[in-house]
């Protein structure tokens, strides 16, 4: 099956569904070899997701999934951008159905009385955050997010009751 993909991206190298589904068939850790000698893990493939669609949120979210706390990732453009600034990105990029995963992504990333600045101006604390994730059908808006490990991320979707709690407190 990743031969399959391997050999699509050959043919097509700004094909960004055949590095999302590349990804996704990665293990955590595991590396592909392309055509032309390059070898990429999860991170790289994503990178070449954006690369072929700047506007892609969910490129930009499944991105920061793959970095640490602390990490950050240098993007074809030149800027470095750690996880929450990824997260940021694909809210900004995203279309509505798939912004979803971007604001529980970012809520999850700060203290209880921490906010942070979107794109478009707003400041935003992480009960604001779930309360825009929660706007609309987040079931579906989650099947669309590919390419990361979903058991692990949704698994942390525990944390929310508590940033609800404390924020409100």
């Amino acid at each position: 099956k990743k031969q399959l993909f391997v050999e699509g991206i050959r043919c097509d190298q700004d094909n960004i569904s055949l590095y999302f589904r590349l990804c996704d068939a990665l293990s955590a850790g595991e590396t592909v070899t392309l055509h032309d000698g390059r070898v990429l893990d999860k991170k790289q493939l994503l990178l070449e997701a954006i690369r072929c669609n700047p506007g892609s949120s969910s490129a930009y979210i499944n991105l920061g999934f793959t970095l640490d706390a602390d990490g950050a990732v240098q993007l074809y453009d030149g800027r470095v951008l750690d996880r929450r600034q990824l997260f940021i990105e694909g809210i900004h990029a995203g279309v509505v159905k798939k912004r979803s995963f971007g604001f529980i992504a970012l809520a999850i990333t700060l203290t209880p009385k921490e906010k942070v600045s979107l794109i478009d101006g707003r400041t935003l604390s992480s009960r604001q955050l779930l309360l825009e994730a929660f706007a609309g059908d987040l079931d579906t808006r989650l099947t669309h997010v590919a390419g990361i490990d979903h058991a692990a991320s949704i698994a942390r979707l525990g944390e929310v009751g508590a940033l609800l709690e404390a924020d409100c407190a």
